[in-house]
């Protein structure tokens, strides 16, 4: 919750007016705070559809990894800041191609784009000789148990990650298949 004044010590959630799911646009008003002096709304500072994520649950959150590249990988496409994803989504992306372009894309063309080009990279770093072992993490995070905080005793569990990361994609090995290229478009 931002803090809302100098003098802020505390702040309640009265309300909130998107559930979970919904799409929120920057500046709309996401929730009523209770302050010691006030209450007030506050607007969204991004876009998106807001969900309630475990950060130490491990099922689920390839999809959201993945949403993430294929967008980044359009909007950097696109030569643009990736700060601009604070402010702007797919579909605000797709608006504005679409307008350059005269291309009729939907925010699932533009997570298109982006994994096309995402695979198309995985492609050429095989061809360079890196596979699924150069898909890993510092060994502190798969060796050492955090030792305080919210994340105490936790380990990343990487292989079973990388499973389910894998199979969305449809990469054996962090490779795409034929397949995959297939269904994308991509000849070599």
């Amino acid at each position: 919750m931002p803090r809302l004044g100098q003098e802020m010590t505390r702040g309640i959630i009265l309300e909130w007016y998107r559930k979970e799911g919904d799409r929120v646009d920057v500046g709309e008003p996401l929730f009523l705070v209770d302050t010691e002096k006030v209450n007030i709304d506050v607007d969204s500072e991004i876009v998106g559809l807001p969900e309630k994520i475990d950060p130490l649950a491990t099922e689920g959150k390839a999809q959201w990894v993945k949403t993430f590249q294929d967008f980044t990988s359009t909007v950097n496409s696109t030569v643009n800041c990736l700060f601009t994803t604070f402010a702007l989504g797919a579909k605000d992306y797709a608006d504005l191609l679409s307008t350059v372009t005269g291309w009729d894309l939907s925010e699932d063309g533009i997570l298109k784009i982006g994994e096309r080009i995402y695979n198309l990279e995985r492609v050429i770093m095989g061809r360079l000789g890196f596979d699924g072992k150069d898909d890993t993490l510092p060994s502190r995070l798969l060796k050492e148990p955090m030792p305080e905080g919210p994340a105490k005793g936790h380990l990343a569990d990487l292989e079973k990650m990388k499973e389910e990361y894998y199979k969305l994609r449809g990469w054996v090995n962090g490779t795409p298949t034929p397949e995959k290229l297939k269904e994308l478009e991509i000849e070599l």
